[in-house]
């Protein structure tokens, strides 16, 4: 579900950016990445820790602004996502 971000005034732009935290579990196409070359833990553990880690900033974003959010969004990618844009900070980059 998309939440309107801090200070976002609605205008339109050509192109948007994307971050984002991936947690594999057992049954995916491919149940390996690069933090972990056998992921075994089950899909709802999976769906647990995304909501933790979504909780998580949440709370960032209330209690110190869009700004806080995104710092913490992009350490926690940083190490937790089980995609390779997590040593950019999740960041899949800009699209039109």
């Amino acid at each position: 579900m998309w939440e309107k971000p801090a200070g976002f005034d609605g205008q339109p732009t050509d192109s948007v950016r994307c971050r984002h935290i991936l947690k594999k579990h057992s049954g995916s196409r491919r149940p390996a990445s690069w933090r972990n070359d056998n992921i075994t833990q089950g899909k709802d553990e999976s769906i647990a820790q995304i909501e933790a880690i979504r909780a998580n900033i949440m709370t960032a974003i209330t209690d110190g602004g869009f700004d806080a959010g995104h710092k913490l969004f992009c350490d926690i990618a940083a190490v937790e996502s089980d995609c390779s844009s997590a040593q950019r900070g999740g960041d899949l980059g800009s699209f039109g």
